[in-house]
């Protein structure tokens, strides 16, 4: 770990955003698979937003989540970018620190640092840059419920509770 070195300045090849480990940590509980899970997260940036993505070692399944950066990232118009990390850092930028973490994402050297603030330390950490996934997959429905018909069956086991159960006689005094 690396003390007390600020973030090198930008180039054609880094590029620089932020977040609060607190958006880290919600997104480290949404898009966590407990198994079958792969060792990496995807991390996506665009102009405005960072995406994380998990899914299962043969890719069967995934799970994303959508943050908007503090100070976004300063790519060009249009521009996306992606790339792996192993899946214990995410849990460790959200988990151990409080602060907002000021990310350098350098691609010239595959490498991916984070300053954070209120706090003195400066770490870094190797990527692989991948593909971006298009992330307008289609949603996949594990059920199917008519809206309708749910309301009309909780209207009928109401009134077979109802029925089922034993009404006082208000007129009479009993309970």
């Amino acid at each position: 770990m690396l003390q007390n070195h600020p973030p090198a300045p930008t180039s054609a090849l880094t590029s620089t955003f932020a977040v609060h480990s607190d958006q880290l940590r919600s997104v480290a509980r949404v898009i966590s698979l407990p198994s079958r899970s792969s060792a990496t997260i995807e991390i996506t940036l665009s102009t405005n937003e960072l995406r994380l993505r998990e899914s299962t070692t043969d890719d069967g399944f995934s799970v994303a989540a959508t943050i908007r950066p503090i100070r976004p990232p300063d790519l060009a118009e249009n521009e996306i970018i992606s790339f792996e990390i192993p899946k214990q850092f995410l849990s460790s930028w959200g988990h151990h620190y409080d602060c907002e973490l000021s990310f350098e994402l350098d691609r010239d050297q595959d490498t991916l640092a984070w300053l954070g603030s209120g706090r003195s330390f400066h770490m870094r950490t190797p990527v692989r840059f991948v593909a971006p996934k298009d992330h307008t997959e289609e949603p996949r429905y594990l059920a199917t419920v008519n809206c309708r018909e749910l309301c009309d069956a909780i209207g009928y086991a109401a009134i077979l509770i109802d029925k089922t159960q034993v009404k006082p006689d208000w007129r009479s005094g009993e309970p």
